[in-house]
């Protein structure tokens, strides 16, 4: 504070000391020196801030937005549930539970938008990896991460940001149902970690995790990868059933948190944002997400 109010009161002593020369004529040959030493002072502040301003973004950053969103199976598909999906214009989309019907409109609605990768449930349903235009040249690398025992392929792609490398994996997991038991649905999630441990970059997992942060499969995967609804403070996300579903719609809320995006702990979650997307049963999680890189 010191330093700023010594030089305004020193640009103020300036701007007076030209001001006297302008209105003071004739003009001496002393006058003409001392506009030239300070236009060279003026000079020299300007570039020695520029060179501050350099120094200090040093550390570049770079923000990286990604949405995720189960798109309930057999979903009809409108031009409203598509700009839902795009309406915080994302980097990134992840869309689960997508038939072959729902793949096509969506690419005849989202024209800003190209699937960069497509993965498969154990029911037929698609899971996509959407990129925007912008950045769809970033992608270095796709691929899919099998789930043991359910024969689900999740959808993955590397990309660039600035010098650091992303890798993004679309997550639908099996409902720990009768036809496919706890044990199986345990199993989902150890093959997540050993993919977060085995992976290139920071790792950043998105979607249906059918499971809340209370269950111990997600407990474990906290361990290694942060909760981007917690790291925003929000510890009681509820994504699912839009429609009450569950009590026979006797509450029109969603009461559970089965939807997440877990991100690297070398990564910074900006925003966390829950929303509803038209026609779908589970809230869309838009997350905003800083990389640094030195």
């Amino acid at each position: 504070m010191l330093v700023a109010t010594k030089n305004f009161t020193f640009d103020v002593l300036l701007t007076a000391y030209l001001l006297h020369i302008a209105l003071t004529p004739p003009y001496k040959a002393l006058d003409a020196m001392s506009v030239v030493v300070i236009a060279g002072h003026t000079f020299a502040r300007f570039v020695s801030k520029n060179k501050a301003n350099i120094r200090n973004n040093s550390k570049e950053s770079s923000e990286l937005t990604i949405t995720s969103c189960n798109l309930q199976y057999g979903n009809d598909v409108t031009a409203i549930c598509v700009k839902d999906l795009v309406s915080r214009n994302p980097d990134y989309i992840v869309t689960l539970e997508t038939s072959d019907t729902m793949y096509t409109r969506i690419r005849e609605e989202m024209t800003d938008y190209i699937p960069v990768k497509q993965g498969e449930g154990r029911l037929g349903e698609l899971a996509y990896i959407w990129a925007h235009t912008r950045v769809s040249d970033n992608t270095d690398f796709s691929g899919v991460v099998p789930v043991r025992g359910t024969g689900d392929l999740l959808p993955l792609i590397r990309v660039r940001v600035r010098n650091e490398q992303v890798t993004l994996v679309g997550v639908h997991l099996t409902v720990p149902d009768k036809k496919a038991g706890l044990e199986v649905w345990s199993q989902s999630f150890t093959d997540l970690e050993i993919c977060v441990k085995d992976t290139m970059g920071s790792p950043i997992l998105a979607g249906d995790f059918n499971a809340t942060m209370e269950h111990s499969g997600m407990r474990k995967l906290n361990k290694v990868l942060q909760d981007s609804a917690v790291s925003c403070g929000v510890r009681n996300s509820r994504t699912w059933p839009t429609d009450g579903y569950v009590f026979k719609k006797l509450l029109p809320w969603a009461v559970m948190g089965l939807d997440h995006v877990m991100v690297s702990r070398n990564l910074t979650v900006e925003r966390y944002t829950e929303y509803r997307v038209h026609g779908s049963d589970h809230k869309a999680i838009c997350v905003k997400i800083r990389i640094s890189s030195e």
